[in-house]
């Protein structure tokens, strides 16, 4: 089996036809698509099986526990193909992407080959510098440090099954932001990365998506333990040294800037800029000096030094 596309689906019946649609032209013969049911109620279910029922290669899983870190690793363990790609359920792809992947694992015998992608409205419309960049070192020279310092998203980075098994790679389960805790430590097992810099995926930004909610969820809380996670990881690797300064940005990164412009927006949000202030505090007291910091353009450092002080602007 060559490739495995596994599908985390919940409550997104609306987008499902055109996400399969997108994946299926040019699909090898020799390969699988994962629908993995996560506990729908808007006819999901019925429509996976459906769509199984017209293509063979069309699997349909029942994951029971809730979420979708739950849902990538129960159809990561079915999986039976040489390489693995998450893609969500209400996303959409190049057409014939999944054939110039599997052609970029031949050329370059990568263990993981990252992709390009774009965001794009929920009419699927491409918004003004949604441009969400791969690494790898046909991309740039720090590639390397940029994985780190960047991560990506899950549906960005395509991989070897033997090599997310045999290194442990599942997702943290029962939490959001679970990316943020394990894809940057893949340098920690290999360097073997490729990329395609062409988008080929297109990330929908969803208003009742988990992560673009109009209401405060209290699962926006993960971050702190996914980053913290994600130290973890670096250290019991020996590793955390020698990436301190990436680490270090990706904080920056993800709680002064990303973050703190989500907080902003609810009452329960706001109160947790004491905690943001707190964890910089304890884990990277001199982070304004970070190198990476202090190359990035000035509305940027004011940005997250007033974030900082609890102002988001």
């Amino acid at each position: 089996m060559d490739i495995s596309i596994v599908i985390p689906v919940y409550n997104t019946k609306k987008f499902l036809k055109e996400c399969f649609e997108s994946i299926v032209e040019g699909f090898p013969k020799k390969g699988e698509i994962l629908l993995v049911d996560n506990g729908s109620s808007d006819g999901s279910l019925e429509m996976c099986k459906e769509i199984a029922k017209e293509h063979s290669f069309v699997k349909v899983l029942k994951c029971e526990i809730p979420g979708a870190s739950a849902a990538k690793n129960y159809g990561l363990r079915h999986a039976k193909g040489k390489y693995v790609w998450f893609i969500d359920s209400d996303d959409y792809v190049k057409k014939g992407s999944v054939s110039e992947i599997l052609s970029r694992f031949v050329e370059t015998n990568a263990d993981v080959v990252t992709v390009g992608a774009k965001k794009v409205d929920e009419e699927g419309n491409e918004i003004l510098g949604g441009i969400l960049k791969p690494v790898g070192p046909e991309i740039s020279e720090d590639w390397l440090s940029k994985f780190i310092r960047y991560g990506l998203g899950p549906w960005q980075v395509v991989a070897k099954r033997d090599f997310l098994v045999k290194n442990n790679l599942f997702y943290d389960e029962g939490m959001i932001h679970e990316d943020m805790a394990i894809i940057s430590t893949y340098i920690l097992y290999t360097q073997k990365i490729s990329a395609i810099e062409e988008p080929v995926y297109y990330y929908r930004q969803r208003k009742g998506s988990v992560l673009h909610g109009q209401t405060w969820n209290e699962k926006e809380l993960d971050i702190f333990k996914a980053l913290d996670l994600l130290l973890l990881r670096f250290e019991k690797k020996n590793a955390y040294e020698k990436y301190k300064a990436e680490l270090e940005y990706f904080y920056i990164w993800n709680l002064l800037d990303d973050a703190a412009r989500e907080f902003v927006k609810f009452p329960e949000g706001k109160k947790q800029f004491k905690r943001i202030r707190q964890v910089m505090k304890s884990r990277f007291p001199k982070w304004r000096k970070n190198k990476y910091f202090v190359k990035c353009p000035i509305m940027v450092r004011a940005r997250c030094l007033t974030a900082y002080r609890g102002v988001v602007w």
